[in-house]
């Protein structure tokens, strides 16, 4: 039986990974392990026969005094009863021609009840690489050398960070043990052996080179930097990179040091916040602003290490430093759970100093309802049951509250596999924490929305699944949440709108919607509803809005209808307004002009009042036939225009909206390709561009095909006219096309090209109006067609950037140049009520032509035009639509060029002291709403002109 263990405890010795070597008391045979033999590089001829006087050729000592050992340690254990730790040797391999930096040790093995030992065991441990040993050093010095670096390297290989060091061309020199858990490269493939810019990816890696090299040449120093890597099993991370420049005494660039962390699942993190906060946006609040993005504490920069060669205080400080400027926790404890070590970043994150933390036990600053979860999730690395353990728990901080940390944690043991304690590190996980809640509160959001909202809402997968709905389908459809679950959406489509209502989930590409399309879904009760979606795609999941508009459709069906029999007595009423209304005006222009005379002469209180009530009465029977008037221009041609900024996004959805039902009725699709110069500001008039579009719509469904298409986009040509922009609409359609023939016949009235090919009615005056109303807009319009390949007509319009071509600065404004005998005065009316605009310029060239009125309808933009127009006296609208009358007086009186100009206040009240002292001490004069024209030229005059010739006759008069 003693045998039989012998022989196990033999075979187990010889597989050990570490070189190891054994001796009895008075045996001159020693006993080497597989790895002894490789390390020494011993043929098996000298395995069998050496001795400790064998080996003494090929150990050297690290000694100043002696180059070599008078006996191998582990002999000088057994005659001295004393252990060799940490002896500094150098090991030539023959083989290999090579020395190789070992740590020894020698300890002494006792059996059961003898006191006097018969066995020693020497181990040798390699020194890393990266450590480069000058043989005439002292050995002291080597050895505590040693020492420090391999309790670092133990430290370090507790990170999950990975620390790193290259020479100038990129080569990695050192890499700690944890780059084969994170990067899956062990220390042995990297060192030595690949450059760092090979494990960024292919795509880029050049470029990644040349950046790299050229902060290479600056020596610069770079923080929590970005970038991507590959690991062995071809997985791509990304992770932040801290580097410093490693220089020799001469400061000459010799490599870098550094360290990675892995923040793939960080970016996860906060990249799923984004998608589910971008859901939110498309569902509830029309994409608001995204959450900013959240941040982790990256490593702090590891400062630089001199050269191996320099001497044990720097080396202690160097990596001592290393390991206080990580952002993680670095610990160490004792077996029975104090604390040994911690770096600076302790202090950080809990606000303990290490001197009132270390020697006390870790579980005290664990929170009390963590511990039994913390005791739990150590018990099986104590056990031996695993190799590590890692899990999130609660710390206390000094200021009464608590940080959530990541513990990894692996044990310490000593040479006789007793545990000596725990490393590890601790990661403030605090923020992430706070991401995960915020996560949740806005999933809970978008449920609540999602479950009040009155329209459909809907969330399919690829193949039309329904994955949820919510309850606007019971109330609408008749379906509750259950009796749709896991149904194929399409099944409830009409058979003649399936085909194409697929279609429309296709064409639906990553976070470009498909808005107002429509089909009809049939309810539980067996009739069919006209739905309109709005449909995106994320990912493979469509998520749709819907509406039911089929009350809307008959109301549109209505109007239609009721258009079309209107049509024959618009024309006529359009003539007999024409004519009535040129009729009326010449008596009626007789009785206001003799009212007005007779308002001249002496009349009693009786008679003032009743010329008052004829002007009155007059006046409003005026404006009624000139309303009839414009009515008949409009519709007979002679028509007049009012141009102003006309938003292109809000013109074509209300198109889109109206003609939707149309066009649904006849199997066309109408799609709008959206783009942002939708959202341009165009020179035209509402109503007019409604009614071009409409009718060039209209047309594409006339002469489309069955199940056709139609698509409306805004494009901007190249090309610009006279310094100014056009802004191009285009309605394109599959229909039958036009041939060249017929193509200089589309704009002449009575035409109707292909009227033979449908069956629709029309009058052929559709297109001419077009023209003539596009021309009175000051635009063009046009076609470009191939028969049977459909045809576009477009229509060119002037982009302006805010109000119609800048009227704050009022460039167009007719100037009237009459002589009087005061010069022409400048006056800067700053307002945006249009109707008053135009009353005041009609009262002052009628009244005061010598007054050159300029309009700002912006009160921002009063204090920059005032300057550059030098103006007499300024108008003031109290209620300005960008900001309040007390900024644009405390701009305006700011200013050394503005602040004497007399303001004037024009609002609703008459008496200044309703105002504050801003308004007080800034405007000289009240004109009260609705204005009264005498009270008004009055206090003009006497501002404008009676002030200003007085102080001309003064100049005048000093000059004499």
């Amino acid at each position: 039986m003693q045998k039989d263990d012998d022989k196990n405890y033999f075979a187990l010795f010889d597989h050990i990974s570490q070189p190891m070597v054994m001796q009895s008391s008075g045996e001159p045979i020693l006993l080497l392990n597989q790895a002894a033999i490789k390390l020494f590089g011993l043929s098996s001829v000298e395995t069998e026969t050496i001795t400790d006087f064998g080996l003494l050729h090929v150990i050297k000592q690290l000694d100043n005094n002696s180059k070599k050992l008078d006996y191998f340690p582990g002999t000088e254990v057994l005659q001295t009863g004393k252990s060799v730790h940490d002896l500094v040797v150098g090991i030539y391999n023959s083989l290999k021609n090579e020395t190789i930096l070992m740590l020894v040790n020698s300890e002494l093995i006792f059996h059961e009840g003898k006191n006097a030992p018969i066995q020693v065991v020497t181990t040798f441990t390699t020194i890393p690489p990266s450590l480069k040993f000058d043989m005439g050093e002292a050995e002291k010095n080597k050895a505590s050398l040693a020492k420090s670096e391999y309790r670092f390297s133990q430290m370090a290989s507790q990170s999950q960070t990975v620390i790193w060091e290259v020479d100038k061309q990129g080569l990695y020199t050192y890499v700690s043990p944890i780059a084969e858990t994170v990067w899956g490269y062990s220390p042995y493939e990297l060192e030595g052996k690949i450059h760092f810019y090979e494990l960024h990816p292919q795509e880029g890696r050049d470029e990644f080179k040349k950046v790299a090299f050229e902060i290479f040449e600056r020596r610069e120093i770079f923080k929590n930097m970005p970038n991507q890597l590959v690991t062995k099993q071809g997985v791509l991370i990304l992770v932040s990179t801290n580097g410093i420049p490693i220089v020799d005494d001469s400061n000459s660039l010799i490599g870098y040091r550094g360290s990675n962390e892995d923040i793939t699942k960080r970016v996860q993190f906060e990249n799923e916040l984004k998608k589910l906060n971008a859901q939110l946006e498309l569902k509830v609040l029309e994409r608001t602003n995204q959450l900013d993005e959240l941040n982790s504490l990256l490593l702090n920069e590891i400062i630089e290490r001199n050269r191996i060669k320099q001497d044990l205080i720097k080396t202690e400080e160097s990596y001592q430093t290393v390991v206080e400027n990580v952002n993680e926790i670095i610990f160490q404890t004792d077996a029975e759970g104090h604390w040994l070590f911690l770096n600076k970043s302790w202090e950080r994150v809990t606000g303990f100093t290490q001197e009132e933390s270390l020697g006390q036990l870790f579980v005290d600053f664990v929170h009390p309802d963590d511990r039994a979860l913390n005791w739990k999730k150590f018990e099986p690395l104590i056990n031996r049951e695993k190799v590590y353990c890692r899990h999130e728990i609660r710390y206390l901080t000094k200021d009464g509250g608590f940080k959530w940390v990541e513990v990894f944690a692996r044990l310490g043991l000593n040479e006789k596999n007793e545990i000596t304690g725990t490393y590890g590190s601790l990661k403030d996980i605090t923020e992430q924490k706070k991401v995960l809640e915020l996560l949740l509160i806005k999933t809970g959001e978008l449920e609540k929305f999602f479950s009040l909202a009155l329209d459909l809402m809907l969330v399919t997968d690829a193949n039309g699944i329904i994955l949820k709905t919510n309850n606007a389908w019971e109330l609408i459809l008749g379906y509750s949440l259950t009796e749709l679950a896991n149904k194929n959406i399409f099944e409830y489509v009409h058979p003649e709108d399936k085909h194409a209502t697929i279609n429309m989930f296709r064409l639906s590409i990553n976070q470009i919607p498909v808005l107002r399309f429509t089909c009809r879904i049939r309810s539980k009760f067996g009739t069919y509803h006209l739905i309109e979606w709005h449909t995106s795609k994320q990912m493979n999941t469509y998520y749709s809005i819907a509406r039911d508009i089929t009350e809307k459709k008959k109301i549109v069906d209505k109007i239609i209808k009721s258009g079309k029999e209107s049509d024959l007595a618009n024309r006529a009423k359009s003539e007999f307004l024409s004519r009535v209304s040129h009729d009326f005006r010449t008596p009626l222009n007789a009785i206001l002009g003799f009212a007005q005379l007779i308002g001249v002469g002496e009349l009693s209180p009786d008679q003032i009042k009743g010329v008052a009530n004829i002007k009155q009465s007059g006046k409003y029977l005026l404006d009624l036939i000139n309303g009839m008037l414009d009515i008949a221009q409009i519709e007979s041609g002679k028509i007049a225009i009012k141009l102003q900024p006309v938003k292109l996004m809000n013109t074509i959805h209300e198109i889109v909206d109206i003609i939707s039902p149309l066009a649904f009725e006849k199997g066309i699709e109408i799609q709008f390709v959206h783009s942002k110069l939708a959202d341009l500001l165009v020179k035209s008039n509402h109503q007019i561009l409604m009614q071009v579009l409409m009718n060039l719509v209209s047309n594409a469904i006339k002469y489309n095909r069955i199940n056709g298409k139609i698509y409306i986009q805004v494009t901007k040509p190249s090309n610009q006219i006279n310094g100014r922009d056009p802004v191009r609409i285009s309605i394109i359609d599959t229909g039958i096309g036009i041939s060249k023939e017929n193509m200089t016949k589309l704009f002449v009235p009575f035409e109707r090209i292909g009227a033979e090919k449908t069956k629709e009615e029309g009058t052929g005056l559709g297109l001419s109006v077009v023209y003539k109303l596009v021309e009175a807009m000051e635009g063009h319009v046009g076609v470009e067609s191939i028969v049977g390949g459909g045809s576009t007509f477009w229509v060119e319009l002037w982009q302006v950037e805010s109000h119609l071509e800048k009227d704050e600065e009022n460039e167009n404004i007719e100037k009237i140049d009459i002589p009087l005998d005061v010069k022409t005065r400048t006056m800067l009316y700053v307002d945006d009520d249009q109707p008053c605009i135009e009353l005041v310029d009609k009262i002052l060239k009628s009244k005061r032509p010598n007054v050159n009125l300029k309009i700002c309808i912006y009160g921002s933009q009063a204090l920059k035009i005032a300057q550059k127009i030098k103006p007499a006296i300024i108008l003031l609208n109290l209620n300005t639509t960008d900001i309040d009358a007390k900024t644009v007086i405390r701009n305006l009186k700011s200013e050394t060029e503005t602040k004497m100009i007399p303001i004037i206040l024009l609002c609703s009240c008459d008496s200044i002291n309703q105002f504050d002292e801003v308004i007080k001490k800034g405007v000289i004069s009240i004109v009260a709403k609705p204005i009264d024209v005498p009270q008004f030229l009055e206090v003009i005059d006497s501002y404008l002109f009676e002030k200003v010739l007085s102080v001309e006759s003064e100049l005048e008069q000093s000059h004499e």
